[in-house]
């Protein structure tokens, strides 16, 4: 597995950004190790058949791949990982059509982590609250169950080399598989470079 892809064709760009082929592959980041696709289908609760077609899309882009096989009560399941252990896009010098599409495609990526990501907390915050009673809210109201801040940060290139590698290695090595006493998270970060502070300031 290579510690980082970078996706720079359509095909690839079109298979990563899906919603849906998006769960699957946090799926394969929370398990932490090689699955077949009943197991993927059993953390989502969905029917095997569905996520088994996404499967074959990402295989085909070169995200997911079959790293090994395996016999059980006489049938071979087949078991996949990731490619790498995160995903990037670069920009590439595309004919003009073709460029507005990879664009197009680039912006629907970022959409839908941040529409899934919204998702995930709001639903989170309304359980929260529904499963809170008055005795026990008392008894948290000193804990965060969780926080949400947007900032700009001033970093030299050492800085920012830092941290992302920080919450990269924090994502991928802070899996399911050795944590099971630990409760569970949901972390959503980005982070962009401002090209013109003056004009964002307007």
């Amino acid at each position: 597995m290579e510690k980082m892809k970078t996706l720079t064709t359509l095909e690839e760009i079109k298979a990563f950004s899906d919603p849906y082929r998006m769960q699957i592959i946090r799926c394969f980041k929370e398990l932490g190790e090689p699955a077949t696709v009943k197991q993927i289908a059993d953390e989502m609760g969905e029917v095997p058949a569905k996520v088994h077609y996404h499967v074959k899309k990402l295989e085909k882009a070169n995200i997911l791949e079959l790293v090994y096989t395996k016999e059980i009560k006489g049938i071979i399941a087949k078991y996949y990982n990731p490619t790498a252990k995160f995903f990037r896009i670069e920009n590439c010098d595309y004919e003009m059509p073709m460029f507005k599409d990879f664009l197009t495609k680039t912006q629907k990526l970022f959409s839908n982590v941040f529409d899934d990501a919204k998702r995930i907390f709001i639903e989170q915050l309304d359980s929260f609250q529904s499963d809170k009673s008055d005795e026990n809210l008392k008894e948290s109201e000193n804990l965060e169950d969780g926080f949400i801040t947007s900032s700009y940060l001033y970093l030299n290139e050492k800085q920012y080399i830092d941290l992302q590698n920080y919450i990269k290695d924090l994502s991928y090595e802070n899996q399911k598989k050795d944590n099971k006493e630990k409760e569970k998270y949901f972390l959503m970060t980005s982070i962009i470079r401002i090209e013109d502070e003056k004009n964002n300031r307007r």
